[in-house]
């Protein structure tokens, strides 16, 4: 059997928090509008569904 290492390290917190505030820039950044509500209301729902 082989030792699986599970160890929650910063980096891995800093890496996953990096990850969930890309993703909604990302689409942001795509649709080209930082003015887009339904945009903005997907993010906010996407990272509190992350967290």
């Amino acid at each position: 059997m082989a030792i699986e290492n599970n160890k929650l390290t910063a980096g891995k917190i800093l890496l996953s928090i990096i990850f969930i505030l890309m993703c909604p820039a990302l689409v942001m950044f795509i649709s080209g509008d930082w003015f887009w509500i339904e945009g903005w209301i997907f993010s906010l729902w996407l990272i509190i569904i992350s967290a």
